[in-house]
Formats: C-alpha cells, structure tokens, sequence
C-alpha cells in the first residue's frame, strides 16, 4: 500500500530498493499508474452513490441504517429491521423534499391501500446536516421540478429585492426573509426545515390581498390535501409595492414561456391602456367603501366601459355571458364568481383563493384579475377569437388544436370540431356583443402586462 501512494504521488521507489535488478523508471509509467488508479476510484464511486447515516421514521417508532443514492434510485438499509428496508427508482417519485434539518422526503406512486388509497411517503432523517446541499445538484438534474430544495444558498446572487416576512404554519409561524432575483424566490429562515428555493419554474402562481400579504403557491405538494399544491401564506411586515408585485407576477409568467408581441409600450390612446387605468380606478374605488354601500357587480365594469371601446365591450360582455354579473355565481365544474374563475386561475392572476378568502367573489378585485387574463391570452395568441376560445377552454386546448391542425384561424378550428362544442358556440356569443363599428381585427399588437406596470 505504501508503494501505490508512492507512485500516486509521483516518488515511488525505485526498482533497485524493492530488491528487483537496477532499471531507470519512466516518470510516464507513474503518470498512468497514477491516474489509472484515481479513475478507478471515480469510477467506483458513481457506482456506489452518496451513502449517508440515517433512520428511517415509522407510524411508531424508527431504525437505523443508510441511506443511498446512486445511479438506480434511493435506497434505505436497515440495520436493525431488515425488513425495513427499501429502495425506490427514481421513476417512481413524484417527489423528493430534502430539508436544511436533515429531513428527506420521497412521495411515490404506490398505494397505501389501509390509507384509503394515498400515495406512499417515506420519511428520512439524516445524521449530516448538510446533506441537502450535498444531495441537492444531482436530485436536481435527475428530478427537475419534483425535486424541492428545501434549503437557502447561503448569498442570493444578484437580489432585485426583499423583505422581512412571517410564514404562517397551520399552529404557528416562522420568521424570515423573501428574495427575489431575476429567476427565482427564496425564502430564508432559522426554522429548521422551512427554508425553500424556489426557481419560477417551480412555482404555480402568486397572488396578494394587499400590500402586507403575498401567497406563493407552488408544485410542492401538500401533505394535507391530496393532490393540491402547496401554499406558502406570508405576512409582510414591509408592504410590497403594487409595482414589484406586477414585475413579480410578468417574471413569473415570462418564464412559462409568455413571450411579448411587440416590444413598444402601450401607447396614452391604446384603447387596452385608457381600459385598464379606468378599471383600476373604479377596482380601487369600489374597494375603498364598506361592503353594504358597494354597487351592484355589473356597474364596476359599467363603470369603467365607454362606448365604442374594443377592449371595454369585450371584457363586459364576457362577463355577461360568463355569469350575468351574478357575483356569486357558481358553475358545476366549481368556477365562481362573475368571471367563473378556477381557483387556480384566479390564484395565477393575482386573486386570494384559500381557506381564509375566496377573491373570486369580489367584483373589484376579479374584474382587475379577467382583464389581467384576458389581455394576456391576446399576448399569446395575438387574436381575440383564440383569445376567448383560451378563457373558455383553456390555453392548453387551444394550443393544442393549433398544432393539431396547423392552423391559427378560429372559425377553420370551429369547422373542423378542434374545439370543444361549448367554446364554439361561447365565442361567437360573446362578440354578439360587439358591434360591427369595433370589427376584432383592430386589434393592438401587444402583450398586456399587468395593471400598474411600466
């Protein structure tokens, strides 16, 4: 053994002192034995994967052992219960949560039958408490957004912005701070285990009630609510600008690949920008009295809609059609409101949809979020037909019957059965209402970015 460390050093001995006849050794002889061995030793270690000491949390009780992840999936073997042990492909995780406490956790796809059917969660505790960081490259790369890196980098490269803020758990809370740079959100904090690292690609939506709440809801899945994404409800204890939560919120849609039609901004006469600075009036005005002297749903958009405008007799006669300008009006696929907003829609563009408020139902504040959505499908599909078609049925079905059917035109999609039966019959119900005067091929070229943004 001291001879190999020799020649891996580049000093071994020469043949005369191993008692072997006097021969001059090349130092290239050294260098390949060298480097041969050291390959060796990468070699085998990709093979054997990061192993950690660890134990295994059980409904009672728990058992030692180690905690591999090498090339196949994540392994657990018990020390003490053999029968403890496990192992699971890297397929079959919908996802792996690795904590700054230590704590690692794999939700799989198998059932649990005596749990009424609920996926499978393995529950890890690790010794090192490093082992997020150390673990985290390469789960990252394997898992992508399955992956949730429940640890802070030690310096936000680059900050655009934070603030001090208090995470509401369901019984208590934690304090930390929320960063923003120019492709994700972090949240630092000295609990243990509730630090996050948010790239956008990891994030669903973010919504706000007011300058001193946000809501981050992301792809981490909740461990209370089968099948729903995890909330992140923050009290601000700075308020958070209506300016950064728009560049927030364009951020976040940018990277879900909303892309700008043009790069000129709204122009004083652009009928979208004179529409959405008057519904913003009237949102804010409406929002100012109590909610006994508040009019009547149909008036905040009335309100804000002159005659002749495109944008304004669109918008208002969605709501028409959508909900009669009933605000409490529910569909049975549980859309709601005046708009009929999803609760994950609503939560995409800026509403509170929770346990504690239901944004949907307040005239105000929903009509701001349809013009938000309304604008930003005419950004994708720079038509106000696919536009309607995409608020009826979804941008998803949209998209897809476009490719389907290479072509961009509603009325040759209608003819030829690409969209749902109800979105036909939608759009053309909607733009009954607009008169021939406004045709909808005036239309601005440009995305809408959010109310309030430059």
């Amino acid at each position: 053994m001291r001879v190999i460390m020799e020649i891996l050093r580049g000093t071994a001995p020469s043949r005369s002192r191993l008692g072997a006849p006097p021969r001059a050794e090349p130092r290239a002889l050294a260098s390949g034995l060298r480097n041969a061995f050291l390959g060796g030793l990468l070699i085998a270690a990709a093979a054997l994967g990061q192993t950690f000491e660890a134990r295994h949390d059980h409904w009672k009780g728990y058992c030692s052992g180690r905690l591999t992840l090498d090339e196949a999936g994540v392994a657990f073997e018990s020390a003490t219960k053999p029968d403890h042990s496990w192992r699971v492909p890297y397929l079959e995780l919908q996802q792996a949560a690795a904590l700054d406490n230590g704590e690692f956790r794999l939700l799989t796809y198998k059932d649990r039958k005596w749990r009424l059917g609920a996926d499978r969660e393995y529950r890890v505790e690790v010794t090192d408490k490093k082992f997020a960081a150390q673990v985290r490259p390469d789960l990252e790369r394997r898992l992508g957004p399955r992956f949730v890196a429940g640890v802070a980098p030690g310096d936000v490269a680059q900050p655009l912005w934070e603030l001090p803020v208090k995470h509401l758990l369901r019984l208590t809370g934690s304090e930390g701070v929320l960063v923003v740079t120019a492709d994700r959100m972090v949240y630092r904090t000295e609990t243990p285990g509730e630090s996050r690292d948010w790239p956008f690609a990891d994030i669903e939506s973010v919504s706000t009630s007011g300058p001193y709440q946000l809501t981050i809801t992301t792809l981490e899945r909740a461990r209370s609510h089968y099948g729903n994404r995890k909330g992140f409800n923050f009290q601000l204890k700075e308020p958070l600008s209506q300016e950064r939560y728009n560049e927030l919120w364009l951020r976040l849609e940018k990277s879900k690949g909303l892309q700008e039609l043009g790069t000129r901004p709204l122009a004083a006469g652009d009928p979208f920008a004179a529409f959405h600075e008057r519904l913003e009036a009237q949102a804010e005005r409406v929002l100012a009295e109590p909610a006994v002297l508040r009019p009547e749903p149909a008036a905040v958009v009335r309100n804000a809609v002159p005659a002749r405008d495109l944008a304004s007799l669109v918008l208002w006669n969605v709501a028409r059609v959508e909900s009669g300008f009933q605000a409490r009006a529910l569909s049975p696929k549980g859309a709601l409101g005046m708009w009929q907003f999803m609760p994950e829609t609503g939560r995409r563009f800026g509403l509170r949809v929770d346990d504690g408020a239901d944004e949907r139902l307040d005239p105000g504040r929903s009509s701001v979020a349809a013009a938000r959505y309304l604008g930003y499908l005419h950004g994708l599909f720079g038509d106000w037909k696919l536009a309607l078609a995409g608020y009826n049925a979804g941008e998803q079905r949209v998209r897809r019957a476009i490719e389907q059917t290479g072509t961009r035109d509603f009325d040759e999609l209608a003819r030829r059965g690409a969209l749902p039966r109800e979105t036909r019959q939608y759009v053309p119900k909607v733009l009954a209402g607009v008169p021939v005067e406004a045709p909808v091929s005036r239309i601005p070229q440009v995305l809408i970015a959010p109310i309030g943004a430059n």
